[in-house]
């Protein structure tokens, strides 16, 4: 949601505001104040978004990391020369790394 918020605001502030200004600047005057407008609060919101945990990047890391962790695990498994033991643990552990997993919790920056 932050990269497609970041987008608008890129193409309002860097196409549609130059081309109402190019067309004619006074009849294009609410426009040009809005859509530039819009252009900066979208910097704003997009680095708000990320700080507090809520851009989608924490939940892809977490993502991540389990994707990392079943892997490792799936490649002791798959280890012939390992023992039963750990080949059965290594697969236990990949399971419980899939049911298992942190959730990533959004926060409210303070400015304190």
């Amino acid at each position: 949601m932050a990269y497609w918020l970041s987008m608008s605001g890129l193409l309002a502030g860097s196409v549609a505001v130059p081309a109402l200004v190019a067309a004619s600047p006074s009849a294009n005057a609410a426009w040009v104040a809005g859509l530039g407008g819009w252009a900066g609060a979208t910097n704003f919101a997009g680095q708000a978004l990320k700080e507090s945990g809520l851009s989608g990047s924490a939940i892809a890391q977490t993502r991540n990391d389990i994707i990392r962790g079943v892997t490792d695990q799936i490649e002791v498994a798959s280890d012939g020369a390992k023992t039963f033991e750990e080949r059965r643990n290594a697969l236990m552990k990949a399971r419980a790394s899939c049911v298992m997993y942190e959730i990533a919790v959004p926060t409210i920056p303070s400015n304190a």
